[in-house]
């Protein structure tokens, strides 16, 4: 939307600056003792070892705690951030000592109990997240393994018919019974060596005897003499 130029002069102008944590000394970000600075602390020793790590975690949270009750809002925003850093840059083999340094950095009970209820959420809703990828991708597989299982019984039912047709063809109308076998049968290669079968019998009875040795269980009688070897 376009306003009037009388008005552009009330339009908020703000510079962005941009800053290389990693370049600003340690002491500088401590400075003031600014809660904010003592996390961002943290986030510059990311990377750091596993001690180094643990002992600016535990210093950062002594220091939220001068952070009064009647800003509860602000420290449960950077305590839940340092959760969200410590989940998402940290080894897994290392979350759980860091979480316990947190709670037995807090003295005051009261927030002591919503940093273990903060700790749960998180970590559900991680669960939470990685069940929901799981189902998803589940869903996606079935859906795959659905199309080819569905392309592969099109392809049977369009060999049935095929062999049915060859049939009527041959021998014109054919039982009832017959076509049920048949539509019963699955596996390309066996209706391939019907469909043979179906072709060079000499009539509908000797079609049959092959169709029900095949439903009695003796398959080397359907085999295709098309795959025997040539000698």
């Amino acid at each position: 939307m376009n306003l009037p130029v009388s008005l552009e002069k009330y339009i908020p102008n703000y510079e962005i600056s941009f800053f290389n944590l990693k370049a600003i000394p340690a002491e500088k970000l401590v400075e003031y003792d600014h809660p904010f600075g003592w996390v961002l602390s943290v986030m510059q020793k990311e990377d750091a070892n596993v001690k180094e790590f643990k002992e600016i975690v535990e210093q950062a949270v002594k220091h939220l705690e001068q952070i009064p009750f009647e800003k509860q809002a602000n420290w449960s925003k950077l305590l839940h951030y340092l959760f969200m850093l410590i989940f998402n840059r940290r080894e897994k083999s290392e979350q759980s000592d860091l979480f316990d340094i947190i709670e037995e950095s807090i003295l005051d009970k009261s927030r002591r109990e919503e940093v273990k209820k903060m700790g749960k959420t998180i970590a559900q809703s991680l669960i939470d997240e990685g069940i929901e990828k799981g189902i998803e991708k589940g869903f996606e597989k079935g859906i795959e393994k659905g199309i080819e299982k569905g392309i592969e019984k099109g392809i049977e039912k369009g060999m049935q018919q095929l062999l049915i047709d060859a049939l009527e063809i041959k021998f014109g109308s054919i039982p009832s019974d017959i076509i049920k076998s048949i539509n019963n049968i699955t596996g390309k290669e066996t209706l391939k060596s019907l469909h043979y079968y179906a072709i060079n019998s000499n009539n509908i009875d000797e079609f049959e005897e092959k169709l029900e040795a095949l439903k009695n269980g003796k398959s080397s009688h359907i085999k295709n003499p098309t795959s025997r070897r040539k000698r």
